[in-house]
Order: C-alpha cells, then sequence, then structure tokens
C-alpha cells in the first residue's frame, strides 16, 4: 500500500472515531442538553463537517482500491 493511502486510511480512522464519539455525546449525554444553544449547535455542525470529511476521504480510499 502507498504511503499515502496508508495516512488517508489513519486519517480516515481517527476520524470515524472522533465524530462516534462526538456523536454519542450530542445524543446520550445530558451534559451537552445543558450548553447553552449555540454551543450546542456549533456541535451539532462540527458533526455534520466531520461526516462530509469522513464521506470524502471514504470515496478517495474507494477509488484507490478500485485502481490496482
Amino acid at each position: 500500500m502507498e504511503a499515502y493511502v496508508e495516512r488517508m486510511v489513519e486519517e480516515f480512522n481517527q476520524l470515524e472515531e472522533r465524530a462516534s464519539k462526538l456523536n454519542l455525546f450530542i445524543t446520550t449525554s445530558e451534559a451537552f442538553q445543558k450548553l447553552p444553544e449555540k454551543k450546542r449547535k456549533l456541535m451539532i455542525l462540527q458533526l455534520n463537517a466531520m461526516r462530509i470529511y469522513e464521506y470524502a476521504l471514504n470515496e478517495r480510499l474507494a477509488l484507490e482500491d478500485t485502481s490496482n
């Protein structure tokens, strides 16, 4: 596997883990519900951006798999 592909895989895995943790916090934490509305909205926006980034990385990795 090319070094840049390995870096993308590592980046994807880290992003997936962080997004999952943020999603868990947003969906299950009482602490999240106690935050001011602006902070909650920004955290949800951040999660959405992370999911889009995750999708883009996944698509790039899929292209690498099919090009061999």
